[in-house]
């Protein structure tokens, strides 16, 4: 088990930058806080909905 731990709060394109290397290097999935929840809600479901677009890119081994 890897986790990569955040930081401050950063933009949208860093944050999937840091997603997809964690699942290029062979990360199973994602978890994000400060990223996620200091956001408003429809800009947070954006947010996750490009996560999401990252992920299903890597299917789990």
């Amino acid at each position: 088990l890897v986790l990569v731990s955040g930081g401050e709060r950063a933009g949208d394109d860093a944050m999937y930058r840091k997603a997809e290397q964690a699942m290029d290097a062979g990360g199973l999935g994602c978890i994000f806080g400060r990223n996620v929840w200091q956001r408003g809600y429809d800009e947070s479901l954006a947010f996750v909905d490009g996560l999401k677009e990252i992920l299903v890119q890597h299917p789990s081994q």
